[in-house]
């Protein structure tokens, strides 16, 4: 079983392959479209989703509306997985999208560093998966990134 499903459109395939390769330096084992499977085909996201145990999904202006990241929300909603979103654009959000993801906690990653929303990405997934790492990555670092940092993890949608 890997830990995280990472969903991403093609646009932003660097960033995806960028983080896929921290987060597995850092102990996470993730399923990465095409490296690990189609993601084209419904029945092999179906699978990846059904063994993993998070779904970090990329939020920008496009993949709102975007029909593949609505089937991977709505597989990940049906296995009961933690989702994570990772906004890496500034979006506005009507009315049922604020409410839809009101209860998601979400990584604002538009504004600063990678280093700094990676750190918070990882805090997030550790809080959702009941880790310490990145407590002991923060005593090795002789600081505490979440009080560091700029940016933080967030409700999507109302404040």
């Amino acid at each position: 079983m890997k830990d995280i499903c990472v969903s991403y459109s093609k646009k932003h395939k660097a960033l995806a392959k960028k983080i896929v390769s921290k987060l597995e330096s850092d102990g996470s084992s993730c399923w990465v479209a095409p490296r690990d499977f189609k993601a084209e085909d419904e029945e092999s996201v179906k699978k990846v989703i059904d063994e993993s145990g998070l779904l970090l999904l990329f939020i920008d202006k496009s993949s709102i509306n975007n029909k593949e990241t609505a089937k991977a929300l709505e597989f990940a909603l049906d296995n009961e997985l933690e989702i994570i979103p990772y906004v890496i654009e500034k979006i506005e959000t009507d009315l049922y999208s604020d409410y839809f993801f009101h209860s998601f906690s979400w990584v604002d990653a538009f504004d600063d560093s990678f280093e700094d929303s990676y750190d918070i990405l990882l805090e997030a997934i550790d809080e959702v998966s009941g880790s310490d790492r990145t407590q002991k990555k923060s005593s090795k670092k002789g600081k505490n990134t979440a009080n560091e940092a700029s940016i933080s993890t967030k409700q999507f949608g109302i404040a």
